[in-house]
């Protein structure tokens, strides 16, 4: 479970130097054009016209998994083609499996223990 989470904390760097390294108008260009999130919504129910998002919130709900499954399809081939994926995705890999990282503490009568 631990490594899961921490190969998608591995994605999630990944995506956000990425993006980090684009242009501000052109990320938000792109996500207006290839997202267009409000024709990928079902109608929303009466009690969601405050936050027309809040079933996101509901992280393991179909669809909350099926908008997201979307939103990969669009942003993995965009991430993909960029020339420096490979290697920032081999730098996060090897800080994520290093064994330089502070372990995880373990509880021994009471006390913490990281060894």
């Amino acid at each position: 479970m631990q490594a899961k989470l921490f190969l998608r904390g591995g994605v999630l760097s990944l995506c956000l130097v990425l993006s980090a390294c684009g242009e501000a108008d052109d990320v938000v260009q792109n996500d207006i054009a290839e997202s267009n999130v409000s024709a990928n919504l079902p109608a929303t129910r009466e009690s969601e016209t405050e936050d027309p998002f809040i079933w996101l919130e509901n992280v393991e709900g179909e669809r909350a998994l099926n908008w997201a499954a979307q939103q990969n399809a669009l942003s993995m081939p965009r991430l993909q083609g960029d020339p420096r994926f490979e290697d920032i995705r081999s730098e996060i890999n090897q800080i994520l499996t290093s064994d330089d990282r502070i372990p995880f503490g373990s509880i021994v009568d009471g006390m913490v223990y990281n060894f």
